[in-house]
């Protein structure tokens, strides 16, 4: 099997409905270049790789799309008072 037929493979793997139902034009490239990129470096049954080519497409949206959170900056009081000349 050449990579030409891995590529056609990975095309005809339809985006699954709440992919394509409720991310963005951006989002939907993200995910889909993701999947289709583990699905080519993958072996294995085909429900087993669209298993493991989802999760790491939708790890790699949480990566693009979540900020870490930030912890409110702790000021000292004492920074702030005015000093007398």
């Amino acid at each position: 099997m050449g990579v030409s037929r891995l590529a056609m493979d990975v095309e005809e793997i339809p985006l699954h409905d709440l992919v394509t139902e409720h991310l963005s034009e951006r989002a939907k490239e993200i995910y889909s270049s993701s999947f289709h990129m583990v699905w080519i470096h993958t072996q294995g049954e085909r429900v087993e790789r669209q298993k493991i080519a989802h999760q790491v497409a939708w790890d790699r949206l949480k990566q693009e799309y979540t900020q870490p959170v930030r912890s409110p900056i702790q000021v000292d009081p004492g920074s702030f008072e005015l000093k007398k000349k």
